[in-house]
């Protein structure tokens, strides 16, 4: 799923909402209590990727608004 802006949010609180969302999931996996190691390190690899690619968007709109 993309990311969802909510109606009428700013976007910088919009793109600061999402990449802690991103960083949560990343958390919830590094819990002693994960039981398949792979899978964990799988789900934290592709919510860094996910803020990877939000931050890009933000940044290549910030170099658009220079």
């Amino acid at each position: 799923m993309g990311y969802l802006f909510k109606d009428h949010e700013p976007v910088s609180d919009g793109i600061k909402r999402i990449a802690l969302e991103q960083l949560d999931k990343a958390v919830e996996h590094t819990t002693p209590e994960v039981k398949n190691r792979d899978e964990a390190i799988h789900a934290v690899r592709v919510a860094f990727n996910k803020l990877r690619a939000l931050l890009r968007l933000a940044r290549a709109k910030h170099n658009d608004d220079i």
